[in-house]
């Protein structure tokens, strides 16, 4: 699932953080914040951050990402990488989070990953033909979804945000080559 997924990506970025000396935080949310972990080092933080996440659930209310991100600029005060799990794929949802990030991408550096459905694609880079009606449907709401996608990227990318999407098999490697590239420019 997504869910889990975004749970694996976060995983393998805690510990690729340990191993690169950096001291990993963890903030889970939902509609309101569930944890905080404050930004430590060593294996005792790789376990904290592994018990937080194992009991993740997804909910089916959406996140309140102005309640979330003040709680973030109340609590890292310091400059930081702030890294973001989510699925910005509703449209009034990537508006906020949009509006909502660019105060914390003035103070700190922000990279957000983002799953990307296998049906969102431009309709002529399919190899797949229409073969009915339906299908028709459904390669143009696929373009639909991927000019939505390729829109909140360019208004995030605007703002200083830097962003990654992948296919699911490919969220993990993705992440973690954009945070070590973002160690290796020496961002933060």
């Amino acid at each position: 699932t997504q869910i889990d997924r975004f749970v694996r990506s976060a995983l393998a970025l805690v510990l690729s953080a340990l191993q690169q000396g950096d001291r990993p935080g963890l903030v889970t949310f939902g509609a309101t914040l569930r944890s905080f972990l404050r930004a430590a080092g060593g294996r005792p933080q790789y376990n904290a951050c592994r018990d937080a996440l194992f009991d993740l659930q997804a909910v089916p209310h959406p996140p309140d990402f102005a309640d979330v991100f003040a709680e973030l600029r109340n609590r890292v005060r310091s400059r930081a990488l702030l890294i973001f799990l989510t699925d910005l794929d509703d449209p009034v949802l990537a508006s906020q989070f949009v509006e909502e990030v660019s105060p914390l991408a003035r103070q700190h550096v922000v990279l957000v990953g983002q799953l990307q459905a296998p049906a969102v694609a431009p309709v002529f880079s399919r190899r797949d033909e229409p073969k009915n009606d339906d299908d028709v449907y459904r390669h143009l709401a696929g373009q639909m979804l991927w000019d939505g996608a390729r829109q909140t990227k360019a208004r995030l990318r605007a703002r200083g945000v830097h962003c990654v999407s992948a296919r699911s098999e490919g969220l993990v490697g993705e992440m973690v080559s954009a945070y070590l590239d973002i160690k290796r420019r020496q961002l933060l």
